[in-house]
């Protein structure tokens, strides 16, 4: 693994988050890297900083204000207008939708290079809400530096 990839995934790595796996391949990759080493070693100083900053305390009127809009009343009926309006509108964006679709001139196909670009691309964006996607990041990882 190169130290690009090493540095896509080392913040993970740093709180335990990767799998047994990735985490083995990583753990190899920084015994014979010190540059890769010393940024393993920043991001743990970094973590230990946080970690040691006390929580935000709330607002003190926090709760209160929660409850009182719980407890406000509620209106029994609901505009009839609304549900009509966005019904409306719906019907109205989807025929229009679709007679600028039938207007449209077909274009070609994007490259395969494009489109596993622009995948590569989503995949990175949702892995950083999703653990369990370390793995097959590593895995794209690897295949990206073939």
């Amino acid at each position: 693994m190169t130290c690009a990839q090493i540095r896509k995934v080392l913040p993970l790595y740093s709180v335990d988050g990767l799998r047994a796996g990735a985490a083995r391949a990583v753990a190899a990759h920084l015994a014979g890297c010190p540059a890769c080493a010393a940024e393993l070693a920043a991001l743990t100083r970094a973590t230990a900083v946080v970690t040691r900053l006390p929580a935000p305390e709330p607002p003190a009127d926090l709760w209160p204000a929660v409850a009182a809009a719980l407890d406000a009343p509620r209106p029994l009926w609901r505009p009839v207008w609304r549900p009509v309006l966005a019904g409306a509108l719906t019907l109205l964006l989807l025929t229009g939708g679709a007679v600028a679709g039938l207007r449209q001139p077909v274009l070609p196909a994007a490259p395969a290079s494009v489109v596993t670009s622009a995948y590569a691309v989503q995949y990175h964006l949702a892995r950083i809400n999703d653990r369990l996607a370390d793995r097959a990041a590593l895995g794209l990882l690897v295949m990206e530096g073939k």
